[in-house]
C-alpha cells in the first residue's frame, strides 16, 4: 500500500512540460482515449532503464520534473504515465 509520503504530486507546469515532452496536447478532460494516448507516447518516448541504479554516485530521481527537464529514463517506479491526468477534481483546466 502507498501512503501519502510516497506520493509524488506533479505541477500543472511539470504536467505542460511532461505532456509536451509526449508530444502530446493538453487535454480538456481526462477521458480513456486520452489516458490511451498518454500511455502510448510515454512508453515510445521515455525509456525504461535502470543501469544509473548500479553507476557509483548516480542517484536514481523519483521527481516528474527530473524525468522532464532532464530527459531522465524512467526506472519501474517512475514509469507511471498519466500523472498529468490524475487530479482530485479530475480535470485539467
Amino acid at each position: 500500500m502507498i501512503s501519502d509520503s510516497q506520493v509524488v504530486v506533479m505541477t500543472r507546469s511539470d504536467a505542460a512540460k511532461y505532456l509536451e515532452r509526449l508530444g502530446v496536447n493538453w487535454p480538456g478532460r481526462p477521458t480513456v482515449e486520452t489516458l490511451f494516448q498518454i500511455q502510448r507516447a510515454h512508453v515510445e518516448r521515455i525509456p525504461y532503464e535502470n543501469i544509473d541504479g548500479y553507476l557509483e554516485g548516480h542517484l536514481i530521481s523519483m521527481k516528474p520534473s527530473h524525468s522532464v527537464s532532464l530527459f531522465q529514463p524512467g526506472v519501474c517506479a517512475a514509469q507511471t504515465p498519466c500523472r498529468a491526468c490524475d487530479t482530485p477534481q479530475g480535470t485539467l483546466d
